[in-house]
């Protein structure tokens, strides 16, 4: 199953239903990126919720594809919990915040599965220690994108979110090199445009200018 196949099945179950429940929710991670016409092939599909009760809606709308509730299955993808019809959310402290989290199957032939979470303020803030806008911070939930997919609206992390978490990376979980991105956003940049005050708020003048000389000779 293919990245957008899986997106389209999530969005078949909870667009609706949380479109008509006002539930604040956006795509992030490297499926916010390709959404956005950066050529690259998401490793699973990464949601976040506004508020705590959006991962249970969430939960809630995408009960089909839970696991069973054995301890086997449940802990049968490495060190991914994923959730059961008794156990839809998992509540955890990481990175000195309050998270509340669901992990879904939605193909068993693809072992990436759909993750959605919520990352609980105060503790979270909207720069992190080097300067730069956390892309699954806070100030998304004021400049969410929509993008269109199919039939659907999606919310999206902006890519000028992206491009400081992407510069700092270096390879992703899955060996790919995160100044692959950084050179696909700009070319995206250079062909589409972008928020220039947006990025500029978003980066430090050292990251800024990393970017800008990508811009200018990639």
């Amino acid at each position: 199953m293919v990245w957008q196949d899986t997106l389209r099945t999530v969005l078949e179950y909870v667009y609706d239903p949380l479109e008509k429940d006002g539930v604040g929710w956006a795509v992030c991670g490297s499926t916010a990126t390709a959404l956005q016409g950066c050529r690259l092939t998401p490793h699973g599909l990464n949601l976040l919720a506004q508020e705590p009760p959006g991962v249970y809606r969430f939960a809630e709308l995408l009960r089909p594809f839970a696991a069973p509730d054995s301890p086997e299955v449940r802990q049968g993808m490495g060190d991914v919990v994923l959730s059961t019809p008794s156990v839809p959310v998992q509540i955890w402290h990481e990175w000195g915040a309050l998270w509340h989290g669901a992990r879904f199957v939605i193909d068993r032939t693809d072992a990436s599965g759909v993750g959605i979470a919520h990352i609980a303020p105060p503790q979270v803030h909207e720069f992190n220690d080097r300067g730069i806008v956390w892309e699954n911070g806070p100030a998304l939930w004021r400049h969410l994108r929509r993008v269109a997919f199919a039939s659907y609206s999606v919310p999206v992390v902006p890519l000028e979110f992206q491009v400081g978490t992407n510069l700092d990376r270096g390879r992703t979980k899955h060996g790919e090199d995160c100044m692959g991105r950084v050179r696909e956003i700009a070319r995206v940049f250079r062909e589409n445009g972008y928020d220039c005050a947006l990025l500029e708020w978003a980066l430090d003048a050292a990251h800024l200018a990393r970017f800008d000389e990508i811009m200018r000779t990639q």
